[in-house]
């Protein structure tokens, strides 16, 4: 059966910041549960072939949001933690290029 989640949105953009938080940590906690049941099951499937590149891990969207869950699946880094750590930087590099005016 089909979960729903709490990521309604309304005129195109979010109702509230907080409705933002609920829908990305209910979609965070189901791709972290489904980690090791076959992406066929999945109750969100990822689309990391869809999206391109496979060292950022797997890449799922749910309400026009990029969820990347930060694994080892080709054995690129050598372990989950690794890929979590490259992860890491890549989030510090976005933080940063955010605040730069153009």
């Amino acid at each position: 059966m089909p979960r729903s989640f709490p990521c309604g949105l309304l005129g195109g953009g979010w109702r509230r910041a907080s409705s933002w938080r609920v829908c990305c940590a209910a979609v965070r906690d189901q791709i972290i549960s489904e980690k090791f049941v076959p992406d066929t099951e999945k109750t969100i499937r990822p689309l990391t072939q869809e999206l391109g590149g496979v060292a950022g891990g797997e890449k799922y969207v749910v309400a026009g949001i990029l969820f990347k869950f930060s694994i080892d699946s080709k054995g690129l880094y050598g372990s989950d933690d690794l890929a979590a750590k490259e992860a890491g930087h890549q989030l510090k590099v976005w933080c940063r290029m955010r605040r730069c005016t153009w």
